[in-house]
């Protein structure tokens, strides 16, 4: 048990046997409790009622792509033949699986060697072995991500990526689109890209969007984008009871 637990439990046990000789005490505990629970319904009124707004203006913007596939101008990015950016999006965090270090085990062995009676000099050392941790999921940046109608590009202060949206081998898309993951035949490596609706539509639904729009097939990135903001519209319908 660690001294904080320690510290807690000694605190809490004092403070039970200070109410069983002050009764009155309990009025304040309840006091206490009550505008905890406020202040936490209020903060959850609050995120709640965000994520309504954002929802609401996420739902307007795909409205805006079901008549019409934007065309961004004036983007300093070098587009290929053909190419257009249609969307620019802050705020959005690089993802890879990585592993956290290495982890070492071993043990001391080996033999003693009798020097003279009643004295010996071990021989025995160290052996062990590293290995690395198993992966896990971690934020390696937070930048912009660039969705045209051939890639998908993420830029950072540290790290940068491309994905050639012919060259597509898998793409995974959580719930509303607030992470994507895809991987792509000229990298070994799957990458994600993750945001809330906070800083405009969710990256999910733009590389969705774009992969349609990468076949050449407009009509069909559009009905896309009408049919996702009926059923966020849906959504914060509902959260807005």
């Amino acid at each position: 048990m660690s001294c904080s637990s320690i510290g807690y439990f000694f605190l809490g046990l004092f403070l039970l046997f200070w109410l069983i000789n002050n009764p009155s005490g309990w009025y304040f505990v309840v006091f206490v409790v009550l505008v905890v629970a406020g202040i936490m319904f209020a903060a959850n009124k609050s995120r709640q009622t965000k994520s309504i707004i954002a929802l609401a203006a996420m739902a307007k913007e795909l409205r805006q792509m079901e008549n019409g596939i934007p065309k961004l101008a004036g983007s300093f990015l070098a587009l290929e033949p053909g190419e257009f950016a249609f969307y620019e999006k802050t705020g959005v965090q690089l993802r890879e699986y990585k592993s956290p270090g290495r982890e070492s085990s071993g043990a001391f062995g080996g033999v003693g060697i009798r020097v003279a009676k009643g004295i010996s000099v071990g021989g025995g050392g160290y052996k062990g072995q590293s290995r690395a941790k198993p992966e896990e999921l971690t934020v390696l940046d937070t930048g912009k991500a660039i969705f045209t109608n051939q890639r998908v590009i993420f830029v950072g202060p540290n790290h940068n990526r491309e994905w050639e949206l012919d060259k597509l081998l898998d793409l995974q898309i959580s719930d509303n689109g607030y992470e994507v993951s895809a991987a792509v035949s000229n990298r070994n490596r799957t990458s994600a890209l993750a945001s809330d609706a906070s800083t405009g539509i969710t990256p999910g639904v733009l590389f969705a969007i774009a992969v349609q729009l990468s076949k050449g097939q407009e009509d069909e990135a559009k009905k896309m984008a009408g049919e996702i903001a009926s059923q966020i519209e849906v959504q914060y319908k509902a959260l807005n009871k």
